[in-house]
Parts: C-alpha cells; sequence; structure tokens
C-alpha cells in the first residue's frame, strides 16, 4: 500500500491527491458522575466542536498504551524528594504496582482537510497531483510544498483553529504525533505501541499564532511512514491455494509492517447508523466501545453542513417524495403496492 502522505511540516500533510490536511491534538473532557451543569457543557462544547467548521473532517479516538515510569514521573513533578522521602518511596511501590498491570488511555485527534477557496486553489490541487503521479512514474524526487504553498495552508488552518472550542485545549499535531498514529495503525493489537508522544505543538491561540511557523520545523517526507503491506483475508496464510476461498469466511485483515516486520491482525466494523439517525451531540452510545473488553479505535468522518443549507437539502428531499407519493396515488399494480403506501399503517 503506498502511503498518501507525500510531505509534512508542523501540522499540515500533504497527500498524493494534492490535498491538504491540517491535524489537532484535542484533550478530552471529563464526564464520570459530574453535575448535570457539567454534562450541559460537555455537550455544548461538542457541538460546538463540529459546528466551528463546514466541510469534511475526521475523529480520532485511539487506544495509547501509557509508560508507568511516566506516571511515576508525574507523581514526582515539583516534588523534593530529599524533603519528602516517604512519598518518593511511595512513588517507587507504584511503579512496581503498575509495571504489573496493563496501562492505557484514549487519545483524540481531529483532522481537517483545508480549502483555501476558488478556483486557483483547485487548478493548484490538480497540477500538484499530475506532478506527484508523473515523478513517481519516472522515480523521480517528489516535489515537497513550497513556502507560499505552506503560508495558504497554515492561513487556511489558522481560520479553523480560531473556531476550535477552548475546552478541548487543541494543540497543533507534530509530525511525530502523526508518525505515531501511522505505526499505532500498523501494529493495532500486538501491544507493542510506545507512548503517544506528548502535544507539544504549538496552543490553538487564534489570530495572533496561526501564521507563524517555527523556523526549526523542516519538511519531512513520507518515507518517515512505516510502508504497510496490507492482505485482504490473509490470504497469504492459506496452506492450499487451490481451494475454494470465501473471504466472508475471513472478514480481518493482515497487515504487514515491512520496516519492524512484525504482523497485525485486525478486524474493522462500520456502523450504518446511529441513535436518532444522526448526530448525538453527548455520544454516550460511543462510550460502549471502552466495555468490550479488548482495545478498540473510532474514527467518525464528519461532513458538516450550515444550518441553512441543511433546511433546504430536507426540503427538497421531503418535496420529492411527496411528489412521488401524490404520483403513485391511484396507479394500478397486481401486488396492490402501489397506491397503498398512505392506508398501511
Amino acid at each position: 500500500m503506498r502511503v498518501p502522505a507525500i510531505a509534512m511540516t508542523e501540522h499540515l500533510m500533504w497527500t498524493r491527491h494534492g490535498t491538504v490536511w491540517a491535524t489537532w491534538r484535542l484533550q478530552g473532557l471529563p464526564k464520570g458522575f459530574g453535575t448535570s451543569e457539567k454534562t450541559k457543557e460537555s455537550v455544548h462544547a461538542h457541538r460546538a466542536l463540529i459546528q466551528s467548521f463546514h466541510g469534511e473532517s475526521l475523529l480520532l479516538g485511539l487506544t495509547a498504551d501509557m509508560d508507568p515510569v511516566t506516571l511515576v514521573n508525574q507523581m514526582l513533578d515539583g516534588v523534593n524528594i530529599l524533603e519528602h522521602r516517604g512519598w518518593a518511596e511511595e512513588a517507587m511501590l507504584t511503579l512496581d504496582s503498575l509495571a504489573e498491570r496493563a496501562l492505557g488511555r484514549r487519545e483524540f485527534w481531529l483532522a481537517v482537510p483545508l480549502r483555501t477557496g476558488g478556483l486557483k486553489n483547485e487548478l493548484r490541487v490538480a497540477a500538484r497531483q499530475a506532478d506527484t503521479s508523473a515523478r513517481e512514474m519516472l522515480a523521480l524526487p517528489l516535489r515537497p510544498p513550497s513556502a507560499h504553498e505552506i503560508t495558504d495552508a497554515l492561513q487556511a488552518a489558522g481560520k479553523i483553529e480560531e473556531q476550535l472550542p477552548d475546552a478541548f485545549k487543541a494543540h497543533r499535531a507534530t509530525v511525530a504525533e502523526q508518525v505515531w498514529i501511522a505505526a499505532h495503525a500498523q501494529n493495532r493489537g500486538l501491544q507493542i505501541d510506545l507512548a503517544a508522544p506528548m502535544p507539544t505543538g504549538s496552543p490553538a491561540r487564534g489570530v495572533a499564532t496561526r501564521f507563524r511557523r517555527q523556523a526549526s520545523s523542516p519538511v519531512r517526507p513520507s518515507s518517515v511512514f512505516p510502508h504497510p503491506l496490507l492482505d485482504e483475508a490473509g490470504q497469504s496464510d492459506r496452506a492450499n491455494k487451490g481451494a475454494r476461498f470465501d473471504p466472508l469466511n475471513r472478514r480481518f485483515l493482515k497487515v504487514t509492517n515491512l520496516r519492524d516486520d512484525i504482523t497485525s491482525y485486525q478486524v474493522m466494523l462500520a456502523l450504518s447508523g446511529s441513535p436518532k439517525g444522526g448526530w448525538d451531540e453527548d455520544a454516550k452510545w460511543m462510550n460502549r466501545i471502552d466495555q468490550l473488553g479488548v482495545d478498540a479505535d473510532w474514527a467518525w468522518r464528519l461532513r458538516t453542513s450550515p444550518a441553512l443549507a441543511a433546511r433546504h437539502r430536507n426540503k427538497r428531499t421531503e418535496a420529492n417524495l411527496s411528489d412521488q407519493l401524490e404520483q403513485q396515488e391511484g396507479t394500478a399494480a397486481i401486488t396492490g403496492g402501489a397506491g397503498s403506501s398512505t392506508r398501511r399503517r
């Protein structure tokens, strides 16, 4: 499988299709047994997050292992262990206890494809896609994004960044985080992940910093990603290649990380619907995935439309259904199916 990314810098990623994605690290909101007021604040924050921009987006909730040493260091952070030897001993005992159990947490990222607007941008995207395809066919090095392209992408990302709710404490994802996401997807289920990188990227602070780019942020090529080998239904594992093959009996994906020479077998499920037939801001039903007894990641592909556009689309759909119903009334059908839609309950 070809990795879709061709270049990265800071929280920006250029793909083979010419699209530029911006990614932010989000901090989850506590729920638990909070008050009803806290619950309402959480619902409003999630609603504001989804309504902060229009178009496509990808929300990731990935299970990340935690290093016991990191937890103990957090316990000792800011503590003078020479003056508080008892607490230092308690931390060491905690380290021994944590080393015997699996630790982890769910980390969240938001990725959004950028739209720099207009026909000029569409032509630029098409030109970059054609240039990438031609260079790959000729085995030439891929062209990194220019300084002008990076500035335009930062400006487009900055407009989204300004709208993100402060409750999620969004940080610009680093290249290390994006590489970790790719490696985690290939090693899923093997319990060999390193802890997710700390969110060291610039916080989302709006206009004052949205166009600023760190001078020490080079453009990284796609070679920093591990390149996977995908085998649907694990066909390479079949002993008898001539036997009848039924993919419905082998509903899994075999993923081989060629860089580390390790293999992961993964099952992927797609939801065909959701409660209330659409978006539920509280998303309590998603908590069930944490009760499966196994580590499971989730990804939401969202497409957000303005309320006015959604109402117009719903009205057109309703008018089309009404027109179809009127056309069916009184028509003769052998089965009686047509014309009976209004009489059945």
